[in-house]
């Protein structure tokens, strides 16, 4: 099977690759690259680099340069991106492809010497192929995060393809190699607050060059892993859907505005308009102090997160009652948004125990195929009302670009982490990638100063 996937893979390649697919690949590298810069912040993050990296490399926010493993740069540019909850994804597969894509090829490019264009494509193929298997699966197990599942696949096959510049047949060889394992991290310690899941994406992306690098330099698997014993570790039934290419996937991926769990974006946006419209009668951003309750309807699949009361920073963000109450009581609840005063809010707090969150079986009927669709009612104490309603989350779908605020959002994270000169430099870079040569790609990454 992973002869036939990676050659349907090649042949999307070179019928789907056009500007708008490239201008998709290049945001979702930039938008990692940023989110990757604003999590890399956290004291725990910095110590664990200290540890890996070289003095000489620690400085800079993207681990580059010939002192650091390729591996060793994966894992350490990863390793933040979960942090603030900005990661990329896909609605359909429930995974998150650049968050793995991003750190795991650009470390094989560093290390092949591959261009711009190798690395556009070996993004793409892995990609459509890492999706295709989430696809096929439909979720994870029950108690497993989808982190370092499908994701790691696709990031083996866009790694081999930059590291042998193309060779179909390794290609394929590679991901029947990174098929004999078959990782499962712990779901609960990534709901319920624990930093140590941001170990996951950084552990997958390692996995990936790992194989990679192993699968193009003569390790070999037995024939069939991929759907003898990966895919049925996974349920990943039927597997006709490995095989439908009929569009291309990637336009269907999301990128987040809000720093919160997937699932709440659907009322994260729907309280947006309700603020956007309260603020349009009062400029003063924090809501009048009369508001008796708030009313939240869901589909079930999002009914996990309902804990009014979360312990840790991390596990605000998994909290549907604290990140309405959070954007209510301090006006937004955007890209940078921090929990950590919010967490000790009286005002907060007290207004998160007013949120009911209630499954409505026809939102819970769109879902995941239409949208995360959800409805937000806030209710005053002079029993007026306001409600909204969002389907399709901001940032997901075909129309993504088109929303001005994701395309601030990698400007905006960066602002004051980074120089603006240096920033700059990569952004230009990175819109004329297909022309750009390994050496300044990295030698941009590596000029990322504070």
């Amino acid at each position: 099977m992973a002869n036939e996937l990676i050659g349907q893979a090649y042949a999307a390649l070179h019928s789907w690759l056009d500007q708008s697919i490239t201008d998709r690949l290049k945001f979702g590298l930039l938008d990692t690259i940023a989110v990757g810069i604003y999590g890399g912040v956290a004291p725990e993050i910095r110590a664990l680099r200290q540890i890996f990296a070289p003095p000489s490399t620690t400085s800079n926010p993207w681990v580059t340069g010939t002192s650091t493993t390729p591996s060793t740069k994966a894992f350490l540019n990863a390793l933040p991106l979960t942090v603030e909850q900005l990661q990329d994804g896909h609605r359909m597969a429930r995974g998150h492809p650049f968050a793995h894509l991003v750190p795991s090829c650009l470390a094989a490019a560093e290390a092949s010497g591959a261009s711009g264009l190798t690395l556009l494509e070996g993004m793409f193929l892995g990609y459509e192929t890492g999706v295709r298997i989430g696809l096929a699966m439909g979720g994870t197990p029950n108690g497993i995060h989808d982190i370092g599942t499908w994701g790691t696949l696709g990031a083996t096959v866009g790694c081999a393809h930059i590291l042998t510049g193309g060779d179909q047949a390794q290609v394929a060889a590679t991901l029947r190699l990174a098929s004999t394992s078959n990782t499962g991290f712990d779901t609960a310690t990534v709901f319920e607050g624990y930093n140590g899941s941001h170990l996951y994406l950084a552990i997958a992306c390692q996995f990936a060059v790992q194989f990679a690098l192993a699968g193009t330099h003569g390790f070999e698997a037995a024939p069939g892993t991929l759907e003898r014993y990966w895919l049925p570790r996974t349920s990943a039934y039927p597997t006709e859907k490995l095989l439908d290419w009929t569009h291309p996937e990637i336009v269907r991926g999301y990128f987040k505005l809000h720093p919160t769990v997937a699932h709440t974006h659907g009322v994260n946006d729907a309280l947006d308009q309700i603020l956007s419209e309260l603020r349009s009668v009062n400029p003063d951003k924090r809501l009048p102090p009369n508001v008796e309750r708030v009313d939240v309807f869901t589909y079930r699949a999002a009914l996990q997160f309902v804990n009014p009361e979360p312990r840790t920073v991390d596990e605000c963000r998994f909290s549907i009652p604290f990140t309405v109450a959070t954007a209510i009581v301090h006006g937004d609840l955007g890209p940078m948004s921090r929990f950590d005063q919010a967490l000790t809010d009286p005002d907060v707090l007290d207004l998160a125990r007013r949120v009911q969150v209630s499954e409505d079986p026809i939102l819970s009927a769109r879902y995941p195929l239409y949208g995360r669709s959800s409805r937000v009612i806030i209710e005053f104490t002079d029993h007026t009302s306001i409600e909204a309603e969002q389907d399709l989350p901001l940032g997901d779908g075909p129309d993504a670009l088109n929303h001005p605020a994701i395309l601030a959002k990698p400007d905006m994270l960066i602002s004051g982490i980074v120089s603006d000169a240096s920033w700059r430099q990569l952004r230009g870079l990175v819109d004329h990638l297909e022309q750009a040569t390994a050496t300044q790609i990295f030698a941009a990454l590596g000029d990322l100063q504070p």
